[in-house]
Parts: structure tokens; sequence; C-alpha cells
């Protein structure tokens, strides 16, 4: 799969993926999941969906990741059947903590501005 053809197949699942997170799961857990990126292999057979977690806790990221885990083959069969792929990709979640970086840094950077003043 060439690299353009590969970017339009990343961009669909992560929306198609958001949509079914949003509209047709029924898990409480996984209603503080945003879906931030996809990886997809080169051959279109696995694919690295990236997640942010809005939660507050450490159980509640922890039962979102355990949420996602399991529902990931209702998520691939969806997927295949929205989606019209030769092949539906594996679905391999892993979270995506650049935004709690994100914060950290801009709580950092208030934290000097408020010293200046």
């Amino acid at each position: 799969m060439d690299d353009r053809r590969r970017t339009r197949v990343e961009r669909e699942i992560l929306r198609e993926i958001s949509s079914i997170l949003r509209n047709e799961t029924r898990d409480p857990r996984l209603r503080i999941v945003t879906v931030t990126r996809v990886g997809l292999s080169r051959d279109g057979s696995h694919a690295v969906v990236s997640y942010s977690n809005l939660g507050n806790d450490d159980t509640e990221v922890e039962a979102a990741a355990e949420a996602l885990e399991s529902a990931s083959g209702f998520i691939r069969c969806l997927l295949a059947e929205r989606m019209s792929l030769r092949l539906t990709p594996e679905l391999r979640f892993m979270e995506d903590d650049s935004i709690v970086g994100g914060e950290r840094v801009l709580g950092m950077m208030r934290a000097i501005e408020n010293d200046r003043d």
C-alpha cells in the first residue's frame, strides 16, 4: 500500500472508530476515550490506535484500557462492515499521553508567568 493511500485509510479508520465509540458502544468506561491517531502497517493487516483518556484517576484509566481491549473485536467487526477494505486490520489500542504532557508543560509555563508577575 502506498503512503498516500495508507494515510487516507488511517484517517478513515480514525473517523469510523470515533463514530463507533460515540454511537455504537454502550460501555460507560468508553465515554471518556478519544481516538487521537491511527497507524497502519504497510500491508494493512495491523493498526495501532492511539487514544486519549479523560479519566480523573488511575482506576478510570485502567478501566477504559480494559474496555477497549475487550471491545476490539466488536469494533473491528463494525469497521469491516463500514469500510470496503480487502483486509480489516487487527486493532491494538495504546494510550496517547501527549495531551497529559502538554497540560503539564502549560502548567509549568503558567507557573513561570505567575512568578514573573
